[in-house]
């Protein structure tokens, strides 16, 4: 279903005028959101994951932070509202593309300077990351999605994070 100007001010409270005040569009709002919150991931995850044990438990450490971070409801709820609205908010999209980009190259970097080119398959590091993306959501952000539960604790992220590395 679209989003609506009505339905964001009915969730966030306020007047319909108020944010028409900050935002002259529902895109340029979604874009605002997205890249608020790509800034936070980036500052919460993917800037600070590398830990001094090595390159191994670095992972593992990237890992949690990253599945506790988009196991968050309001962030799933902004990546549905992302997905549900993609062909009519293309500027929204490329917010959301450009921030996932940076973000994951920060991930790809760290692979290209621990793993030897050698051990990379066609695509290099960057298709690394996204391999490690893949294995490290799983199944477990499509139940998140599908609202197939409402929690997802530290035990199951860990499980998560554990089954796609080891």
């Amino acid at each position: 279903p679209n989003t609506s100007m009505d339905s964001v001010v009915a969730k966030a409270g306020g007047s319909k005028a108020t944010l028409y005040t900050h935002f002259r569009s529902k895109e340029e709002l979604l874009r605002a959101v997205l890249e608020m919150r790509g800034a936070e991931m980036r500052r919460k995850v993917f800037e600070h994951f590398e830990v001094p044990e090595g390159f191994v438990p670095s992972l593992r450490n990237f890992g949690i932070l990253y599945l506790d971070a988009i196991m968050n409801t309001d962030l799933i709820e902004i990546y549905r509202i992302a997905m549900a609205e993609a062909k009519t908010l293309r500027s929204g999209g490329a917010s959301y593309a450009m921030a996932f980009s940076d973000n994951w190259k920060l991930v790809a970097d760290f692979l290209a300077r621990n793993v030897s080119s050698e051990s990379f398959l066609a695509g290099g590091a960057w298709t690394a990351a996204m391999q490690l993306r893949g294995l490290l959501e799983g199944d477990l952000v499509v139940r998140k999605l599908s609202v197939l539960f409402e929690r997802v604790g530290l035990k199951e992220i860990e499980d998560a994070v554990d089954a796609a590395l080891y």
